[in-house]
């Protein structure tokens, strides 16, 4: 006996054109770039959680120059003295450490800033007053 199927004509693929993939490759960018703009915290931003921060050390300083009252602190020695909790942030948002700094009996909280170098406009600087 003989089967009598009909066999089905294979339906052929057709590539994707140039075109095509430089659109989704031009849409996928957008989406990317957009992305990265939306979820990017402005440097504003940045700068001001790292002034509250800033702020939050300060205050650990203060109390402890009302306690102490002598030499200059580091985060460290605040830590280990109770009066900075060991979980505080103690880096700008850009990962640089902030420092206590005693100058000319001016007492400063420092931090370099975005460009990681102290001494220039981008530092994180509040003053101890």
């Amino acid at each position: 006996m003989v089967s009598c199927r009909r066999h089905r004509p294979v339906a052929t693929h057709r590539g994707v054109t140039l075109v095509e993939a430089g659109a989704v490759t031009a849409l996928l960018a957008v989406v990317a770039g957009g992305l990265l703009l939306l979820g990017s915290p402005s440097d504003a931003r940045l700068r001001e959680d790292a002034l509250r921060n800033a702020n939050v050390i300060r205050e650990a300083v203060r109390e402890w120059k009302d306690q102490d009252g002598v030499g200059c602190p580091t985060l460290t020695q605040l830590q280990r003295d109770e009066r900075l909790d060991r979980n505080a942030v103690t880096a700008d948002p850009w990962g640089n450490r902030f420092r206590v700094v005693c100058e000319d009996g001016v007492v400063s909280i420092v931090a370099a800033g975005r460009d990681a170098q102290l001494g220039n406009d981008d530092d994180i600087r509040v003053v101890i007053d």
